[in-house]
């Protein structure tokens, strides 16, 4: 008789692996793709118990990190639904058209500047502005938590 082998195996990925999965997943891989492709490319590594129990204390830290993330987050849509109207002065021509665009990155430092809320420019969505006016802005604070605030451009 001969002896069976295992046909998977249970692995920590190092490294993202298209159809695979994401640097530091657990997951199950037929033994052979393992022997032959993910540990010489050192793509991946056995999980032995220790790393199983090393797995699972991130994986803790990152819910915790996540639950943290969205408080604040919930916090900041407060803060920012308290202010609602963030006010831009503006040079204007006789037809009421400021000088230039407003760009986000002014919008984000406005925002900086008076709530102390620090965004990325993918955080917010500007619709352009040219001219004075009250215009909604979204703020995507995390996948799950939006809000809108007034942006009113007023001449100087």
């Amino acid at each position: 008789m001969t002896k069976k082998i295992k046909k998977e195996m249970q692995i920590f990925l190092k490294e993202n692996v298209p159809n695979l999965g994401r640097k530091g997943n657990l997951i199950n891989v037929k033994s052979g793709y393992v022997r032959n492709y993910l540990i010489p490319m050192k793509f991946a590594e056995l999980a032995t118990p220790t790393l199983i129990e090393k797995f699972k204390v991130q994986q803790k830290q990152l819910k915790q990190d996540q639950e943290q993330f969205i408080i604040n987050a919930k916090n900041n849509k407060k803060i920012l639904d308290t202010i609602n109207e963030f006010i831009i002065k503006k040079r204007v021509t006789k037809q009421k058209r400021i000088f230039g665009k407003i760009r986000s990155t002014e919008i984000l430092t406005l925002i900086l500047n008076q709530t102390g809320i620090n965004l990325r420019e993918s955080d917010i969505v500007v619709p352009e502005i040219t001219e004075l006016g009250i215009y909604n802005i979204t703020v995507n604070l995390h996948s799950t938590i939006s809000t809108n605030v007034q942006i009113k451009i007023v001449s100087e």
